[in-house]
């Protein structure tokens, strides 16, 4: 696990410039108004500097996205690493070492959901290397709202514009922020929990 998510440090810190800081399910007090007047409103709260705990569930209703995954396969290691969030806050991680459960800030969520809109993810196509048949697939799924199949990309090679990464990185930023729990070991990689929202 610790080597898995040691390299997710050098993207962790952009994570930070991005809003306020999180003590965990959202802090105390309202949020101040101070969002950029281009920001959509479902996304206004991160520039405040916190929200009631009272608040969070009708924010966390104006996400667009209610679970976003991030996997990759590659041919020279086990099954690969999955890193699985959900609106309501539960996180997921599955490596060769066995699977782990940990917590998900709303507003690292909601971070995310602004990168994955901002750069307008859903409009980019899936990328493919021919000619080679050893190279890593990397692939984001992400579930709209009232939606049970998420829209994918899937990236064979490297090839992913550049947005795609940064998406990428992000996800991988919030999975090193999060606190891991080992739920199991020698996890089916294929195996998915309930994804009862």
């Amino acid at each position: 696990m610790h080597r898995t998510l040691v390299a997710l440090a050098v993207v962790a810190g952009c994570l930070g410039a991005c809003g306020p800081g999180d003590t965990g399910a959202g802090g105390t007090g309202r949020a101040a108004a101070g969002a950029p007047d281009d920001v959509p409103p479902e996304y206004a709260y991160l520039f405040g500097h916190a929200i009631g705990y009272d608040e969070i569930p009708a924010v966390l209703e104006r996400l667009p996205y209610w679970k976003v995954e991030l996997g990759v396969f590659s041919p020279w290691i086990w099954g690969g690493d999955r890193i699985t969030l959900w609106r309501d806050g539960r996180a997921e991680f599955v490596d060769r070492e066995g699977r782990w459960s940990g917590k998900v800030s709303v507003f690292e969520y909601g971070r995310l959901c602004y990168l994955m809109d901002h750069v307008d993810l859903r409009a980019m196509q899936s990328t493919s290397a021919e000619g080679l048949f050893d190279a890593s697939t990397i692939t984001v799924r992400a579930w709209p709202e009232g939606e049970d199949e998420p829209f994918v990309l899937e990236d064979y090679g490297d090839l992913a514009p550049i947005d795609a990464w940064s998406v990428r990185a992000a996800i991988r930023g919030v999975a090193h922020e999060i606190r891991w729990e080992l739920e199991a070991e020698d996890p089916d990689p294929e195996g998915d929990p309930d994804d009862g929202r």
